[in-house]
C-alpha cells in the first residue's frame, strides 16, 4: 500500500510537470483554459484544459476524469472523437493496473471506478 501510494504521487507530479496547462498562473488563464463538462454520471467530474502547443505544453488538450464512484463510467461526446486522444503516457506505464484500463476510443472515454484518468491530445 505504501509503495503504491508513493508511486501514485510520483506519477501525478510527473503528469503535472508534463504541461504548463496544469499550472495556469492567472485568473484570466484559468477562465480561458479550463472548462468542466456536465455529466449525468454521479461521482464523475471531467475537466478540460486547452491551450497553445509550446515547448512547455506539448498537448492541444488535456482531459482529466475523476471517477469517485465504485462503478466504471463511460462518457461520450464530440469532444472525445479525436483519434489522437489517448491516456497520458505516465498512466500507460503506471504500476496501477486499474488506471491502465482507462481509454479513449470511438468518441468515448472509459474510466474505471475509483480512478483519476488523464487523457491527452497532441
Amino acid at each position: 500500500e505504501i509503495t503504491r501510494a508513493r508511486d501514485h504521487m510520483k506519477e501525478m507530479l510527473s503528469i503535472r510537470s508534463s504541461s504548463n496547462l496544469f499550472r495556469l498562473g492567472s485568473l484570466e488563464g484559468v477562465q480561458k483554459g479550463l472548462k468542466f463538462i456536465q455529466t449525468k454520471t454521479p461521482g464523475l467530474i471531467v475537466m478540460v484544459l486547452e491551450g497553445a502547443k509550446t515547448p512547455e505544453n506539448p498537448f492541444k488538450r488535456v482531459i482529466v476524469a475523476f471517477n469517485s464512484s465504485g462503478a466504471a463510467a463511460n462518457l461520450t461526446g464530440d469532444m472525445f472523437k479525436s483519434s489522437s486522444l489517448k491516456l497520458h503516457k505516465v498512466l500507460q506505464d503506471s504500476s496501477d493496473m486499474t488506471v491502465k484500463l482507462a481509454r479513449a476510443r470511438d468518441g468515448a472515454l472509459f474510466v474505471p471506478g475509483l480512478t483519476t484518468a488523464v487523457f491527452v491530445e497532441e
